[in-house]
């Protein structure tokens, strides 16, 4: 199972695409995680790193973009001990606009079957807030 979670806006796919490509921007909007991007940037084969955490208690998800098409399409998959899945944002032209799509599937390593149902509910409410925040600016 996956969610998406799909958006339109006033903006061109390339402008779209500079929004939700950039993963460092991704920090501030997802709570409690800093995304510590490649240190060769976007692109195909960039791992990042987003790290989850209160105080010293927290984890690593770790992330590897496996697909790199600017201005139209990105998939990362989860690579880290804890959290396993994958994620594909895909920004596609419209009459007036764009269109922007995060489809998500995300588990924990050794538990898919009880998590993913539980994943799939909280990440539909929390990338849907994380997208509305990267595309804010574009409104």
């Amino acid at each position: 199972m996956a969610f998406t979670v799909t958006r339109d806006v006033l903006a061109t796919p390339e402008r779209v695409w500079a929004a939700v490509s950039d993963i460092s921007r991704h920090t501030a909007h997802v709570p409690l995680t800093t995304v510590v991007p490649d240190p060769l940037g976007d692109r195909l084969g960039a791992e990042h790193v987003a790290r989850t955490a209160i105080g010293p208690v927290g984890f690593d998800d770790s992330m590897l973009v496996t697909a790199w098409e600017p201005p139209q399409r990105m998939r990362i998959v989860k690579t880290g001990r804890l959290l396993a899945g994958w994620a594909e944002i895909t920004v596609a032209p419209r009459e007036s606009g764009s269109r922007v799509t995060w489809t998500e599937e995300l588990w924990l390593r050794g538990a898919p079957r009880l998590t993913r149902r539980l994943a799939d509910a909280a990440g539909q409410r929390l990338f849907g807030s994380v997208l509305d925040g990267l595309l804010e600016d574009l409104a």
